[in-house]
């Protein structure tokens, strides 16, 4: 009834504002979306680099010599593990769930008792491997060999 009374030209206005409004508003949408993408993106890749120093500052210098050197540069080095602590609490909230997972067991094996030398290395990779995937989940997995930059 209320149709009957509402003139034919009228509606086909409204179509026509709909048909040229809905075009541009998803248009809008989608081009903030990718707006805000990138944004997020950029300042995970700013926090991302922030944790790459940090650790590179905690395990780089002593990656390449003996076991027990490696171990007393981590634990003689508390400013480089306040560094690192501080660069993943920056990056945590934008991290996905395997980079915190990995900074997590690497910081876990850097304050324990023991230190194994050879574990660290392996999480060491895991970091940058889950850093790697996050920032571009089409790459495939590679395993980081830690090396000194002296070789």
């Amino acid at each position: 009834m209320l149709i009957q009374q509402i003139d034919q030209s009228s509606i086909l206005a409204l179509i026509g504002l709909l048909g040229t409004v809905l075009p541009v508003g998803t248009t809008y949408v989608f081009t903030k979306r990718k707006e805000i993408n990138a944004n997020i993106r950029e300042e995970k890749t700013k926090k991302y680099d922030a944790l790459l120093t940090s650790l590179t500052k905690l395990v780089g210098k002593s990656v390449g010599k003996p076991d027990t050197d490696i171990i007393q540069n981590i634990l003689s080095n508390d400013a480089a593990i306040d560094d690192f602590v501080m660069a993943y609490y920056g990056a945590a909230a934008y991290a996905s769930d395997s980079v915190i997972e990995a900074c997590h067991n690497f910081f876990m094996s850097v304050t324990s008792k023991t230190i194994d030398t050879a574990k660290i290395i392996l999480q060491v990779s895991d970091i940058y491997s889950a850093i790697r995937f996050d920032i571009n989940p089409r790459a495939h997995l590679f395993l980081y060999p830690v090396q000194s930059p002296n070789i």
